[in-house]
């Protein structure tokens, strides 16, 4: 899965070609990404695989020294359907305790990616999270309430389509230009209707992905100013009815308001 170029998986093996995809971000595609946040001044969610980030702990200190915040995105990436319920607890607690010793402060936010139906409880169990993102069926956040305390937890929807992924094996985009269409055309519609209703923009980008030399142009040198706020790399002075922000930013003053979105996702309820 997410091998990039093709290569098949192979059980109990290791494959040099699809470890070498993946050693591309942090040895070349996040660096040229911070460049580009830098340059628009945009301050963006980070999302990280612990164990990972742990093998590179200065380029996960220059994304908190540069004010992104570190999202978890997993102690491994593991499909939790496969996991049982003991072992994803663990790998919760790891998790937090990899980012607290890395950045010096427990993620508020999590995004496994390959969610079990136990996931968004353990977190709430495990606490200090403020939202997670293992949802992909709303264009805007909710609240849903767990267990006998009614604790509030936030879900931000994310999205596998305004995503990067779509670069991998040339599936959905080919070149810069068709990415930065795409996403421009997706907020137009999204700041038309944003009149009457508020809207959030999930944009997904993936170091080994956007962060090569052709797809990173679309969000850089070719990119005018209207163009970089249509998709989230532009200040937020841009616009007063444009706002980019990390994911943390852009909620944490609203924990607590009671509000919630007309479709929220019910309580599981104690497992059975």
């Amino acid at each position: 899965m997410l091998t990039d170029i093709g290569f098949p998986a192979y059980k109990g093996k290791r494959s040099p070609m699809v470890e070498s995809v993946f050693e591309y971000g942090p040895r070349v595609g996040c660096w040229r990404l911070l460049r580009i946040f830098r340059r628009f001044d945009v301050k963006i969610s980070m999302l990280g695989v612990v164990r990972g980030m742990m093998m590179y702990p200065e380029l996960t200190r220059a994304f908190a020294e540069d004010g992104h915040e570190v999202v978890s995105h997993g102690w491994r990436w593991l499909d939790y359907c496969q996991v049982g319920e003991d072992e994803e607890r663990e790998h919760i607690r790891l998790a937090v305790r990899g980012i607290e010793k890395l950045t010096g402060a427990a993620p508020a936010g999590w995004f496994s990616g390959r969610p079990s139906v136990n996931t968004r409880r353990l977190i709430v169990e495990h606490g200090g999270f403020l939202y997670d993102r293992d949802y992909l069926g709303d264009e805007l956040p909710f609240w849903v309430k767990f267990g006998a305390r009614a604790c509030q937890h936030l879900v931000v929807p994310y999205s596998y389509e305004t995503n990067d992924n779509r670069f991998d094996r040339n599936t959905g985009f080919s070149s810069a230009d068709e990415f930065a269409r795409y996403m421009i055309d997706c907020f137009d519609l999204l700041y038309e209707e944003g009149a009457e209703r508020p809207k959030i923009m999930s944009l997904a980008l993936h170091d080994r992905l956007i962060g090569r030399p052709g797809p990173s142009d679309s969000s850089s040198s070719s990119t005018t100013p209207a163009d970089a706020t249509a998709y989230g790399f532009a200040p937020a002075a841009t616009s007063p009815n444009i706002g980019a922000a990390s994911i943390r930013r852009a909620t944490s003053d609203r924990r607590g308001s009671g509000r919630i979105h007309p479709f929220a996702i019910p309580d599981p309820g104690p497992k059975g």
